[in-house]
């Protein structure tokens, strides 16, 4: 599941980058797909109407990157948008 363009990118940045005469080897012990949720859906403008009285603020959204293997997967399955 786990791209092979990304990890043949930073091989090649390494060895590119690497002092000489220092060895290395890239390791890679687990991977998982990209994810992604778009915010434009139903549930996500519920969270948000929920979150705004709650915290009597507007919500705002805020797109960030991580490793989270098992919204993807969850998405993937339930064919629903995880909100996180």
């Amino acid at each position: 599941m786990r791209d092979k363009k990304i990890e043949k990118l930073t091989q090649t940045f390494i060895e590119k980058n690497l002092p000489e005469k220092v060895d290395f080897k890239l390791q890679i012990f687990s991977g998982s797909n990209a994810f992604y949720t778009d915010y434009k859906n139903s549930y996500a403008e519920k969270t948000a109407e929920i979150l705004s009285q709650i915290f009597n603020n507007k919500t705002h959204y805020d797109r960030s990157g991580g490793s989270i293997a098992a919204a993807e997967i969850l998405q993937r399955l339930f064919k629903k948008p995880i909100i996180l």
